[in-house]
């Protein structure tokens, strides 16, 4: 029987591609809600540091100041061979199995060096700051463990078993927050806490290896030879490159407050808790986001080289999105920073006294990082479509742009000096990361996404003055209050139309009349 006049019944392939974008929708929402796990889990960790342990606010400066040079070695080897893996296996899926056995041997003897060397090197880095050498040689397995980790991490990625790489990373969120609160509850210690944090990456590497070789089990492609060791090599430099220069903009602002800050003593106590829990709040949003490019980078290794047209809708959506969630996050936590502040530090009005200008650090480095959250998706779009090296050569020169001015803004600003230096080196990275994809695959900025978000964070961060925000139960509401809002804003805005309610409905399953 043929369909009345005017009415089209979607093609078989219209009806797999929509299936197979629901299907990726849901990976990204699964995703995204293991970061969100991740976040908390993490966040319950930096809340019970300073209630688990006597000194908790000082030994939360420790954790904090030892895990940004973790952050630096284990985040660079987890991403930055993730996304090396990933682009070779999502190019070309027959490469997988062959690939896996290579590059683990290398990772194996890349790990065990740095581990070693950061053993050896934690008296150096620690300085004069003799607490700091047990917890950062307690923590010297985890970049060992962490680049075994990476490779199976890639194959989950490359074959888009989003949903597999999902169950992996939550199992290891789960067992890091009980072992690192066992570990700093039985020992009082910062050291005791990366204990747990390395038991947990151990178990974490195992069942990685289990989920990968599902993944390999149920392939149905046509096995490939995989790239030679010097071209995965030469292509993972340039991944781990940029990876190192985001990791250090990431974490060793804390460290340029203690080189730059003329104070000591209770005084820098004081700093690096505050800056640790600015840290923190700001880099939330931006963690999320992390999420968004998990699910693109497989998608535009498959199409940058043939689909120039799909691959620009792609990364638009995903600056959507992107764009979206950290603005919203942003604007929630930042609004009013001193309240916000206080959620974590049990002394925060002590602390806000000797350093005044730590509130206003929170604002300036929260916008800074809804830039550099787009920032680091169109840097991973690069990294995908193979042009990484103009990602390393962006991230340096923010890098770079970040330590200038913390020289210059630090000493005469204080706390806020260090927020005001990391926004506008982070906004200006963004920008110059929008003009290269652009030159690469055309006009990628939601600029209507843009105008409707900013007109809403402006509203809901005007409404955040108004609500009374006392104590914990206070500053919770003001944050749900703000949430809703500024959600009722965009939809108010139009940002959220019939398009987006099929596509999430789609994503749940569900079928849209």
């Amino acid at each position: 029987m043929l369909p009345p006049r005017g009415c089209c019944r979607p093609t078989m392939s219209q009806t797999n591609s929509a299936n197979e974008a629901a299907k990726i929708a849901r990976g990204g929402l699964l995703l995204t809600g293991t970061k969100l796990w991740f976040l908390a889990a993490s966040y319950a960790i930096y809340f019970a540091i300073p209630r688990l342990a006597t000194d908790g606010d000082s030994i939360l400066g420790q954790f904090k100041a030892a895990g940004a040079w973790l952050s630096i070695l284990s985040t660079v080897l987890v991403q930055g061979t993730t996304q090396a893996v990933s682009r070779y296996v999502g190019a070309n899926p027959g490469c997988a199995r062959a690939l896996r056995g290579r590059v683990l041997w290398l990772q194996l003897a890349l790990g065990g060096s740095l581990s070693a060397l950061y053993w050896f090197a934690a008296p150096w880095i620690a300085g004069d700051d003799a607490a700091l050498v047990q917890p950062l040689r307690v923590s010297a397995t985890i970049p060992l463990i962490y680049s075994l980790y990476a490779v199976l991490l890639g194959i989950l990625n490359g074959a888009r078993a989003f949903s597999l790489q999902a169950a992996v990373d939550g199992s290891f969120t789960t067992a890091k927050v009980v072992l690192v609160c066992l570990g700093i509850w039985i020992t009082g210690t910062a050291a005791g806490a990366y204990a747990g944090f390395a038991a947990s990456a151990l178990f974490v590497l195992i069942a990685a290896w289990f989920a990968s070789r599902r993944v390999l089990a149920r392939q149905d492609c046509v096995a490939a030879p995989a790239p030679r060791v010097g071209e995965f090599l030469g292509y993972q430099v340039q991944t781990v490159a940029f990876m190192m220069a985001v990791q250090w903009l990431v974490q060793m602002d804390l460290w340029y407050v203690q080189w730059f800050l003329d104070c000591s003593g209770a005084a820098r106590d004081s700093a690096r808790a505050l800056y640790s829990a600015t840290q923190l709040f700001a880099q939330i949003p931006y963690s999320l986001v992390i999420a968004v490019t998990l699910v693109l980078f497989p998608l535009v290794s498959a199409t940058a080289a043939a689909a120039t047209e799909q691959t620009r809708r792609y990364v638009r959506e995903a600056l959507r999105w992107a764009l979206i969630i950290v603005a919203t996050t942003t604007v929630v936590l930042v609004a009013r920073p001193e309240p916000t502040l206080g959620l974590l530090l049990k002394d925060s009005a002590a602390h806000l006294a000797q350093h005044p200008d730590a509130a206003s650090g929170l604002s300036w480095l929260g916008a800074g990082y809804v830039g550099f959250a787009l920032f680091f998706l169109l840097c991973s779009t690069l990294n995908a479509a193979g042009a990484a090296v103009w990602s390393v050569v962006l991230a340096l020169g923010v890098a770079g742009v970040q330590l200038v001015l913390s020289m210059l803004l630090l000493p005469r600003f204080g706390l806020a000096g260090q927020g005001m230096a990391g926004c506008i080196a982070m906004l200006a990275g963004c920008a110059a990361a929008f003009v290269c994809v652009g030159r690469r695959f055309g006009n990628v900025l939601p600029l209507a996404t843009v105008v409707r978000v900013a007109l809403a964070a402006a509203a809901v961060a005007a409404l955040a003055h108004v609500i009374p925000s006392a104590g914990l139960l206070g500053t919770v509401l003001r944050f749900c209050a703000c949430g809703g809002s500024m959600l009722a804003a965009l939809v108010l805005l139009g940002e959220f139309g019939r398009e987006d309610r099929e596509k999430l409905a789609r994503m749940l399953g569900r079928k849209q009349r």
